[in-house]
């Protein structure tokens, strides 16, 4: 696993974790938010990166639940229910959602650390509905 020493941008994600924001890197040439973390942008391939605070709404783009699973660590969370989300800022995740929730409905995520697997791993899960 590599760790926080080895790559600085794992400092920073876990940083702004902690204090309960969602900040990302913005590429300063073109402007794209950088979801999942790279050192360089994926459309211009610059490094001129930036850390910025992001909102913290969401678009819901699709939904749905799991009632099965092969993998102990999930089986315990069944039913389970999963949301695709575009963020404000661009990026599209998958989150910890809610069965009431249908796509085009506007809701507010936050992004804690969660033990999976022997790992601290970013889960994004959504709070509340945004009407």
């Amino acid at each position: 696993m590599v760790t926080d020493d080895e790559n600085p941008m794992l400092s920073q994600w876990r940083d702004s974790i902690s204090q309960g924001q969602i900040r990302l890197p913005v590429c300063l040439s073109c402007e794209q938010t950088i979801y999942p973390l790279r050192e360089s942008c994926p459309v211009c391939l610059s490094d001129n990166l930036q850390w910025l605070d992001t909102s913290n709404l969401a678009t819901v783009l699709a939904t749905t639940t799991l009632h099965h699973s092969l993998e102990p660590e999930f089986q315990r969370r069944l039913p389970l229910s999963v949301t695709l989300l575009e963020l404000e800022a661009g990026p599209i995740v998958i989150a910890n959602g809610n069965p009431a929730l249908a796509p085009g409905d506007m809701v507010v995520v936050e992004v804690i650390e969660e033990a999976a697997g022997g790992f601290d791993v970013p889960v994004f899960r959504v709070v509340s509905l945004n009407r």
